[in-house]
């Protein structure tokens, strides 16, 4: 069984490399598929791979014991397994990675790992692990004599692990977001919202150490200072199921489903994937991502886009966009991109509008039928709608002293740079106004 499982990871590292680890999907469906009879074993890495032990083990270098110790006691109290399971599956990875048989950590190797790995002793070596066969019981000498195996990350392997550790992406968080409700972060990590609450959307008042956040069409996510995510409202396509997700550094939501940046430059998704707008686990080298209305979209290192989702929306031949900082979408109009020197192109050639004058935008974001952008001096423009009515009805162009921007289903907000807040209605139905606006005497937002 064991060693079934073992092979089965040895061979995904070997047909897809190590980032197949950070690969949820692709490494449940592959599991799947080679161990369809081994249930138990199986859960519990499947498991380990949500978490992102893997990559946690990846980096640990010389405090190896202690992530392991750590990742033990998580593993068990999120599963609720023993610690023979938590340990084995601890110590399957820690094989890969070659914290296995050196003497003086303190850490013991489980004999269930060492028995498994001791019958693929050249496999195990060609991936820098050093294996060492634990005796069995009956062989065990009456009195204790050499000490256990230790485990210990081996410097070798430790100086690769270091050299293919990811360059830290800088990302911007968002301090404020809007749908059919406005949420803001406050200097102290809470969270403050109003507006339609009719999925408990606004009940974030609980949430502490807080950084970022986004919403979607009625529900909330935010992300805490370390890395892990919340979300609150509607759930019907699980895309509040994010309370799972570790190590995020950047999240964004869509119509209904939510989007996460990893450290390493992948992206990891929940919700709705009618349009296929979550997978988005084989991308890499992402700097930041964008979930749209039933798309997703992501600007990697080199300033490229990526997308998935209703293709309606954009061209899938986007790679002719270069030098690209931002991704608005309004569905079904389209998606317009902003490049590094403020000026605003199309995702999707065959959409309305010339956009060719537009200068000196530095943030550029979107409602299903408006385009707003945020002007380098402060100033806020609507920069395209798209009703059926006689048009938009608020005049941004008097807002001044704006550093960030938000556009929920109607309406638009800026934060200023002193902390407070101004909002309006961007449509004249006045039916449309559910308190979504009430930010008035909001104070002390964080900038």
């Amino acid at each position: 069984m064991n060693s079934k499982i073992t092979d089965a990871l040895r061979y995904m590292r070997d047909e897809y490399g190590e980032e197949v680890f950070y690969n949820t999907r692709q490494a449940k469906n592959l599991l799947d598929d080679l161990c369809p009879h081994m249930p138990r074993e199986r859960i519990q890495v499947k498991n380990f791979i949500e978490m992102n032990g893997y990559p946690a083990l990846k980096y640990a270098g010389e405090a190896y014991p202690v992530v392991r110790s750590k990742l033990i006691d998580t593993y068990k109290g999120i599963y609720n397994v023993n610690d023979e399971i938590a340990e084995w599956v601890l110590d399957v990875f820690s094989v890969f990675l070659g914290y296995i048989g050196e003497e003086g950590s303190g850490i013991s190797a489980s004999s269930s790992v060492l028995s498994i790995v001791s019958g693929y002793k050249d496999q195990a070596e060609e991936y820098g692990a050093k294996v060492v066969k634990t005796p069995g019981k009956e062989d065990a000498p009456a009195e204790p004599a050499d000490p256990p195996p230790r485990i210990v990350p081996k410097p070798a392997a430790a100086a690769k692990a270091a050299q293919r550790k990811p360059t830290p992406i800088n990302v911007k968080h968002r301090h404020i977001a809007a749908d059919y409700h406005t949420v803001a972060i406050k200097e102290d990590g809470t969270v403050a919202a109003t507006g339609y609450n009719n999925f408990g959307q606004c009940n974030v008042w609980h949430w502490f150490d807080i950084i970022s956040v986004a919403a979607g069409s009625g529900f909330t996510v935010g992300l805490r200072k370390n890395g892990t995510v919340v979300a609150a409202g509607r759930n019907d396509f699980d895309q509040c199921n994010v309370g799972k997700w570790q190590d995020v550094i950047a999240i964004s939501a869509g119509a209904r489903h939510t989007v996460g940046l990893l450290p390493d430059g992948t992206v990891i998704a929940a919700g709705q994937n009618k349009y296929g707008e979550c997978l988005v686990s084989d991308w890499r080298n992402v700097t930041a991502v964008f979930a749209g209305n039933q798309c997703t979209y992501a600007i990697k290192r080199d300033k490229k886009i990526l997308a998935r989702g209703y293709n309606k929306n954009i061209d899938y031949d986007i790679s002719r966009l270069s030098n690209i900082i931002r991704i608005a979408d309004a569905n079904p109009h389209g998606a317009l991109a902003l490049k590094a020197d403020g000026t605003v192109v199309k995702a999707r050639k065959s959409m309305k509008g010339d956009f060719s004058k537009i200068r000196n935008v530095s943030e550029l974001v979107s409602t299903p039928d408006c385009f707003i952008g945020l002007r380098k001096d402060g100033t806020v423009r609507v920069l395209a709608y798209y009703w059926e009515s006689s048009g938009v009805e608020c005049s941004p162009d008097e807002w001044s002293e704006i550093c960030e921007i938000a556009a929920g289903r109607y309406h638009v907000v800026g934060l200023r740079k002193d902390g407070t807040l101004v909002a309006a209605m961007l449509h004249t139905n006045r039916s449309l106004d559910r308190g979504q606006c009430g930010v008035e005497g909001w104070e002390g937002i964080r900038v």
